[in-house]
């Protein structure tokens, strides 16, 4: 729930700057989707040459639906706020070398040391400055392609917000196991009491994905967050007025919708979550019971 609140005040807190920029003049108008996530160019000279001397090129040695997200949030972030993306290597070539990678990766264990990722835990990650025989390198390692992910966001974060990069040495490690948004969107377009407009998902156009979707995905992410309910709690009876539909996305018609978003959110390490009724097994099954302790409630 403190999540939940702290997502929502960081939200509210955006929206509001959003519409003083709006309200500043039609060349800073901003619709809020971006979230934190602008990657402005870095105006300060003397930074841009630190940033850009210390990113070169991209290395990963390592290729997961994940792995490529980090891989790609990097190059936006870079793009956006040093001018120009990085080549993507398997091998370090030259000095400002990113290396991406779980604790698995020969490089990465190299580069941080045996014991450092013998410690890390397999949502933590390390950001360090490093150096690959002559050449140096930063080093962004995690216990999971997952924690590089957030690992790649930290590091965009330093450079949005202006910090120095060349004596990097951070280590994050979650305090809770899960982190979950918990989205109040009922299937039928609406959120429950009206919270936010209507639904960002559009059950009806599912299977197709949306890049609202993936900016959903890449804000969840960002605050490391790991999972998500995709539907409103307040799930009714069947025939009820206030049924918001959430048993349906277990029939066969919808699970191949839910499957697909399910399977975007997934290349951001977020696991899919769903509500349904309590009576489901009576509304889908017709069985004259939902006692999960029947044999046929459970089958």
């Amino acid at each position: 729930m403190v999540l939940i609140v702290m997502l929502r005040k960081i939200c509210i807190g955006i929206a509001a700057a959003a519409v003083v920029l709006a309200c500043a003049g039609a060349s800073l108008a901003e619709d809020g989707c971006a979230f934190w996530l602008r990657y402005q160019p870095v105006a300060e000279q003397h930074l841009l040459r630190q940033y850009r001397a210390a990113a070169q090129e991209i290395v990963a040695t390592e290729n997961s639906a994940v792995m490529q997200s980090a891989i790609t949030e990097l190059n936006r972030g870079i793009k956006g706020m040093l001018g120009a993306p990085l080549p993507l290597k398997v091998k370090s070539s030259r000095s400002g070398a990113l290396l991406l990678g779980t604790t698995r990766s020969p490089i990465i264990r190299n580069a941080i040391g045996a014991p450092d990722c013998a410690a890390l835990g397999p949502e933590a990650f390390i950001i360090r400055a490093a150096n690959l025989g002559q050449r140096s390198a930063t080093a962004i390692a995690g216990g999971s392609d997952r924690a590089v992910l957030y690992g790649v966001f930290h590091f965009l974060r330093l450079l949005q917000t202006r910090q120095a990069i060349d004596r990097l040495n951070v280590t994050e490690q979650p305090a809770a196991r899960l982190r979950m948004a918990n989205q109040w969107d009922n299937p039928r377009g609406d959120v429950e009491r009206g919270y936010a407009g209507l639904s960002i998902f559009h059950w009806d156009r599912l299977p197709e994905i949306e890049p609202r979707y993936q900016d959903y995905a890449r804000m969840l992410a960002s605050l490391g967050m790991n999972a998500a309910v995709v539907n409103n709690v307040n799930t009714g009876s069947s025939g009820a007025r206030n049924d918001q539909g959430g048993w349906k996305l277990i029939t066969p018609e919808h699970l191949p919708k839910l499957a697909a978003l399910a399977g975007m959110l997934r290349s951001y390490g977020i696991k899919t979550f769903v509500s349904v009724n309590f009576a489901s097994p009576m509304m889908i099954g017709k069985l004259p019971t939902a006692d999960p302790l029947d044999p046929a409630v459970q089958k």
